[in-house]
């Protein structure tokens, strides 16, 4: 499950209720966090160069089903590059910086992972619900 972020939810309301344009991002990326990066974006910190010095990865998704949606292929980060503790995940729309789409939490709570671990997440492990 994972929370639609404030610049999301404004958007969103803008343009279904205000008639102002919004244009879905080419592509998502998924990040992972240390803590919950929060609806505003200004909680856990990313981390990116203890998991894989290139951050970010693109995310693909497939169509939704009863308000539900999920990632339709792997989001593979490849083995860590050092130690890290992950507990959450943003959903963004650019590679770096950019806005935060969406961020959920774990399943299972924070995860220690260590060198060489090797960080993904499969088809379908990703779950975003609007309701």
């Amino acid at each position: 499950m994972a929370n639609a972020s404030d610049y999301l939810e404004a958007a969103l309301l803008n343009h279904v209720f205000r008639n102002t344009a919004y244009s879905s991002p080419a592509a998502v990326y998924v990040g992972l966090f240390d803590g919950d990066p929060t609806d505003d974006g200004s909680g856990g910190a990313e981390v990116t160069t203890d998991i894989d010095a290139t951050g970010r990865k693109a995310a693909t998704f497939g169509a939704p089903s009863g308000g539900v949606i999920t990632n339709s292929a792997d989001v593979d980060f490849g083995d860590a590059d050092g130690d890290a503790d992950v507990s959450h995940f943003g959903i963004f729309d650019a590679a770096s910086a950019g806005n935060l789409l969406a961020h959920g939490s774990i399943t299972g709570g924070s995860q220690s992972i260590s060198t060489g671990n090797a960080v993904k997440f499969a088809a379908g492990d990703l779950t975003i619900t609007l309701a």
